[in-house]
């Protein structure tokens, strides 16, 4: 049986390890037949910019972030955290979400995962 999954990561990757664990986690979860969404709000967004020299497990997280290409369609950020945080999306292959669109997909899921 296929669940829905939504893992919710919040934490600041630049002062906390939580962040990387729960990429690591995701993408566990991607890799199996479970539809997953990632979805970075607040201060998780900035494992997004290209300078992660300042990141808590930034090699481990730059080799978890990599290997999200072999997943679209995974990876979201909150539209409201966009304005944090300067990167382009496009390179990353994330996508953006209301929070109205973030709720639902919460909603819907079967179960979820916050860091």
């Amino acid at each position: 049986m296929h669940k829905k999954i939504v893992v919710l990561i919040q934490s600041d990757p630049r002062t906390n390890h939580r962040v990387c664990e729960g990429i690591r986690i995701a993408l566990g979860l991607v890799a199996s037949e479970h539809q997953v969404t990632v979805l970075l709000i607040k201060q998780a967004v900035h494992i997004l910019e290209t300078d992660k020299t300042d990141f808590v497990d930034e090699e481990r997280l730059e080799h978890f972030l990599l290997a999200f290409e072999h997943f679209p369609g995974v990876l979201f950020m909150d539209a409201a955290s966009r304005k944090t945080c300067d990167f382009c999306l496009e390179d990353e292959g994330v996508g953006l979400l209301s929070q109205s669109v973030s709720a639902e997909k919460i909603s819907e899921a079967d179960c979820f995962f916050i860091f």
